[in-house]
């Protein structure tokens, strides 16, 4: 099986903000290609640590 594909889905991220306005959590879901089920496509993000980094994070909050 060919190697497995991590995309990020920025477009539909969850955000949570505080009563200041400010953003507290971000939860952005990851689009797994080339696995074959959901197991794989979750150990497969878990083992992507610094898959986004805080300046790509800042971006895809414009």
């Amino acid at each position: 099986m060919a190697e497995p594909i991590v995309e990020v889905a920025y477009s539909k991220r969850d955000e949570t903000i505080n009563a200041q306005g400010a953003v507290t959590e971000i939860e952005i879901p990851y689009l797994v290609f080339g696995v074959a089920d959901e197991s794989a496509a979750l150990a497969t993000a878990a083992n992507m640590k610094g898959l986004i980094s805080d300046e790509e994070c800042a971006k895809s909050q414009g």
